[in-house]
């Protein structure tokens, strides 16, 4: 999944900002609020992880994002050199042996948790389809229809689950 690193590279100038979307993200609404959010001096917004506090604590990182919803400004992502930091962060933990759970997204957590700007849940609002209790009681009891963005964490999806009310 580290192909969205390339993302803003790819882009170079011709757009100012990208809105990234994990395969299983599906948008329920509008979204316009959120692509026009005021990053001030952050190169990304997300929202928080649901396993934060975990995530957090194992990388010594005090607020965890969520990397299935990114926007992305990408002038300040070329300019802060953020494709070289994730790379050489990979590379360090390759050769050093550490095994990440998250590959892709507590890299980018590594590297960017000083400049992001958390956003609300509704648009990145974890929806699980089976074992509901791992999410938190504020989150699970939200309303996936009024959410604008719905990620459906974990491995069964609702286009493969034909008999699962959603």
């Amino acid at each position: 999944f580290i192909y969205r690193f390339f993302i803003p590279d790819i882009l170079g100038n011709t757009v100012d900002r990208v809105l990234y979307l994990d395969g299983d993200v599906v948008c329920n609404g509008d979204i316009q609020k959120l692509l026009n959010v005021d990053l001030k001096e952050n190169i990304i917004a997300a929202s928080e992880d649901l396993k934060s506090s975990e995530y957090g604590k194992r990388l010594n990182i005090q607020k965890y994002f969520n990397s299935g919803v990114l926007l992305i400004d990408i002038k300040k992502w070329n300019s802060h050199l953020i494709l070289e930091q994730l790379t050489k962060e990979i590379e360090e933990n390759i050769v050093s042996g550490i095994n990440l759970p998250c590959p892709d997204q507590d890299v980018l957590n590594m590297v960017l948790h000083n400049h992001v700007l958390f956003i609300e849940q509704k648009y990145n609002l974890p929806y699980r389809l089976v074992q509901p209790s791992l999410i938190k009681p504020k989150i699970i009891n939200s309303d996936p229809m009024k959410a604008s963005l719905v990620h459906f964490i974990g491995a069964i999806k609702p286009w493969t689950t034909y008999n699962q009310s959603v």
